[in-house]
């Protein structure tokens, strides 16, 4: 049998795959061709070009401005409204105590304590204190005031010596540094005490980097770990929780729309916020950026003022200087940041501690202290300063107020008061002084006044006190409570009553002048019983108070000190109402169109601060003295300019 073959298989040929560069690929080749065509090169040209162009032009601009913010003065450290200088003398009985609150007050810390440069500094040598005075001091080269040491009584309650330093020589007396009564001096109503870096401590530095900005002293001025965790909170967080509406913005973009932009949420604003983040940088150092925001920043609302900065926080809030914040409440300062009306311990003090412990709790867990740290200040009691009354105390704000408004005649430009230097007469001792004694009496009078059914509160008071030979306003309050009335009735047109009385008596005195009818001196006599007088065919019944009369005759100094009101009107008619009036006006107070006999009791109206005026022709020979204005009163120096550079 044959065999059969199966037929032949002709071998497979082998695929090879070229990869070298001649390998046609004609698909790739039409790409870049295309990629790399004249017109479209050119548009990519363009596009770049004007992109270029926008970022070079916005650098341009916003440099501008940038430049045009740093070339002025941002914040000017010493700028505000300052009481007058206050005097030492050998042998006032003035305690150690007492000298170092007033330094303090005036802006001095302890020598050794880590400060700004430019502050005051003192140092309590046993029984003696020395002073340094702060930069503000230095004009032109000169030093104002002086380098000195008090040396105390053994007790400690009196001045036995004052040396000056610069020359080592005794004196009797010397001039210390005047404190700031306030740095509103713009329309705004912002408190802000300008601080440097160094002011800052270093945990109050720690809490702000770490609620705020924990990369700050790392980033180019974007904090883009800060935007990305803002964006995954707010998507994962509670809508209605305020973590949900925390921005990533660095300090410096923070910075930047304070002080450039507006708070308007565009991504325009956004973008602009951004790039101008970054120039700054370029201009100012980390540490004057960090100054500068510190001093910016919103921190809540006290009587009427927005509180700026936390120079006026840790007044406002604890009444004491910045660089004396503990760990505790350097985290609650830190933590009012991100809504300091929510946090507000006035309103409601557990959510603030709430707030402060969370502040602490994060530092703890970012490494800026230690978890025991952390426990004990979590355990500190949150305790603020009252704020029933300490603005009228503290900060003489209806004088503030009269200053203000005084300003307008004193500067061409009233925005740049917010960079100077304004000197007033006030004296704080006395200011502090006539506050408590309105205050005392006003509590008196409302317990009077309860037991006619009359709500306590109601009965206001204002006071004002001049030097009547220089006309220097020396204390002014203008109601009992500013927080609740900002009329300062020191300058309220009122009727001043008995007040008026001795410009009626000074008349009558007038007469050995110019003796019509007759010349009536202190020893004149005049019965004290009820009378009627008609004056422009209109009869006049007055009363003494409480309708009691002595029915016998009394002299015009007795009238006087005893403020008889008919013995007034009928010393009044006599010489005429008209001729009171003159005289009145003569003295500055305001004259009526028409005199009426009742006048001679006081009603027509003038001001507190016009009668107390009117009163300095009494003390100085029937000469008035004219209030001085502010900025006149205490020619010391010339107020300095200086921009606020830590």
């Amino acid at each position: 049998m044959a065999a059969s073959h199966s037929p032949k298989k002709s071998p497979r040929r082998a695929r090879v795959i070229r990869y070298d560069d001649d390998w046609p690929d004609e698909p790739r080749r039409r790409w870049w061709r295309a990629l790399l065509s004249a017109p479209v090169i050119a548009v990519l040209a363009i596009l770049t070009t004007a992109c270029v162009g926008v970022l070079v032009y916005y650098y341009i601009v916003f440099s501008a401005r940038i430049d045009r913010l740093l070339r002025g003065e941002i914040f000017t450290r010493s700028a505000g409204i300052y009481a007058a200088p206050k005097q030492v003398r050998t042998g006032e009985p003035l305690s150690v105590e007492e000298l170092v609150a007033s330094l303090k007050r005036a802006g001095y810390v302890e020598r050794a304590q880590r400060a700004d440069s430019s502050r005051g500094r003192y140092a309590i040598n046993g029984g003696a204190v020395e002073i340094e005075p702060s930069e503000n001091s230095v004009v032109d080269g000169k030093r104002v005031f002086a380098r000195l040491r008090v040396q105390f009584t053994r007790n400690g309650k009196g001045i036995a010596a004052i040396t000056d330093l610069d020359n080592n020589q005794r004196v009797n007396r010397a001039w210390l540094e005047p404190e700031q009564i306030s740095s509103v001096t713009g329309r705004e109503r912002e408190k802000r005490r300008i601080i440097g870096f160094k002011d800052l401590p270093p945990h109050l530095v720690k809490a702000i980097l770490v609620t705020e900005d924990r990369s700050f002293f790392e980033h180019p001025g974007i904090n883009f770990r800060g935007i990305l965790r803002a964006l995954l909170r707010r998507y994962e967080a509670d809508p209605n929780s305020p973590v949900a509406r925390q921005g990533g913005s660095s300090i410096t973009q923070q910075l930047v729309k304070n002080l450039l932009l507006s708070p308007e949420r565009t991504l325009r604003r956004k973008l602009a916020e951004a790039y101008m983040s970054v120039i700054l940088e370029t201009r100012l150092s980390k540490e004057e950026i960090f100054a500068l925001y510190c001093n910016e920043v919103y921190l809540g609302q006290q009587a009427g003022f927005s509180i700026n900065g936390f120079g006026e926080a840790a007044q406002a809030y604890f009444n004491k200087d910045v660089t004396e914040l503990t760990l505790p409440e350097a985290a609650f300062l830190a933590g009012l940041i991100r809504s300091p009306n929510r946090y507000n311990p006035y309103r409601d003090l557990e959510r603030a501690t709430a707030r402060r412990n969370q502040v602490l709790q994060s530092m703890a867990e970012a490494g800026a202290i230690t978890p025991q740290e952390a426990a004990q200040a979590q355990a500190t009691p949150l305790k603020v300063a009252p704020a029933k009354g300490r603005v009228d105390m503290s900060d003489a704000p209806y004088f503030v107020d009269y200053v203000q408004n005084l300003l307008g005649d004193i500067l061409a430009d009233v925005s740049v008061a917010q960079h100077l230097r304004i000197y007033t007469s006030i004296d704080m001792d006395l200011q502090r002084a006539a506050y408590a004694a309105v205050t005392k009496n006003l509590t008196a009078l409302d317990r009077v006044l309860a037991r006619r059914k009359i709500a306590p509160g109601t009965v206001q008071a204002a006071l004002v006190a001049i030097n009547a030979q220089t006309g220097e306003i020396v204390a002014m309050v203008g109601g009992r409570d500013y927080e609740r009335s900002q009329l300062n009735r020191a300058e309220a047109m009122r009727q001043p009553g008995s007040v008026f009385k001795p410009f009626v008596y000074a008349t009558a005195l007038n007469t050995a002048y110019d003796p019509v009818p007759r010349v009536i001196t202190a020893a004149t006599t005049f019965i004290d019983e009820p009378k009627t007088f008609t004056f422009d065919n209109q009869e006049y019944s007055p009363g003494n108070f409480g309708d009691s009369y002595t029915y016998g005759p009394v002299t015009l100094r007795d009238a006087l000190v005893r403020s008889l009101n008919v013995v007034t009107v009928e010393v009044a008619n006599e010489v005429t109402i008209g001729r009171v009036m003159n005289l009145a006006a003569k003295a500055g107070l305001p004259k009526p169109p028409r005199p009426y006999l009742a006048m001679a009791l006081g009603t027509n109206e003038a001001t507190p601060l016009q009668i107390a005026s009117a009163y300095t022709a009494f003390a100085q020979n029937g000469r008035r003295t004219t209030p001085v204005p502010p900025d006149a009163a205490r020619r010391w120096w010339r107020p300095p300019r200086n921009v606020m550079r830590s």
